[in-house]
């Protein structure tokens, strides 16, 4: 399993190129999974890549926002993403549907609020594990919501937006009574 993670570029974010990845397929017989770290167009041009590559290369996405899509093109073989571990429920009940063939209620699942928290997420990426730990921890499932050090605290202002959106898709959060308490004691502004 590959994470591709390279020098930023407008056309594939921070993914490898659509040559080095050809270059790593054909030169590491090994690979047999790639983390697709990449914007929207480059997540398809690799995608191709990986389809074209004459023998089987898993297609993983890992940016939760392009999920829809993605199983669209029928580019999700499997994932690789922190989206599930605050909203695994609404991503499991996504890609279920959608790969039973009822892509109206995967759509239904996607609209209802899976999107919003998605795009959220995914909209500040020097941000993304701060939100995605932050996420995990309004839920219940972990007792802390910060990183480590240098990394920087949620914001108050990110608590009360992954509060609406996670609600907003029908999942259970901490009481807001708690998550006040707590975001106190953990010092958030």
């Amino acid at each position: 399993m590959i994470h591709p993670v390279g020098q930023f570029s407008a056309r594939y974010g921070p993914g490898l190129s659509a040559d080095v990845t050809r270059r790593i397929i054909a030169a590491v017989p090994q690979v047999v999974g790639w983390k697709m770290t990449y914007n929207y167009d480059g997540f398809r041009e690799i995608a191709g890549v990986l389809r074209a590559a004459g023998r089987p290369v898993g297609i993983y996405g890992a940016v939760g926002k392009y999920f829809h899509e993605n199983l669209a093109n029928d580019t999700l073989d499997g994932t690789s993403a922190g989206s599930f571990n605050f909203a695994l429920e609404r991503m499991v009940e996504h890609i279920s549907a959608w790969r039973k063939g009822d892509v109206a209620r995967a759509t239904e699942i996607w609209r209802g609020g899976l999107a919003a928290l998605q795009d959220y997420i995914f909209s500040d990426f020097g941000r993304l594990h701060i939100r995605y730990k932050a996420a995990t921890w309004l839920r219940g499932f972990i007792d802390n919501p910060l990183m480590r050090p240098p990394v920087p605290a949620p914001r108050r202002q990110e608590i009360g937006d992954l509060t609406r959106l996670l609600r907003g898709t029908d999942l259970t959060t901490r009481p807001d009574d708690e998550i006040s308490e707590l975001a106190a004691e953990f010092g958030l502004k």
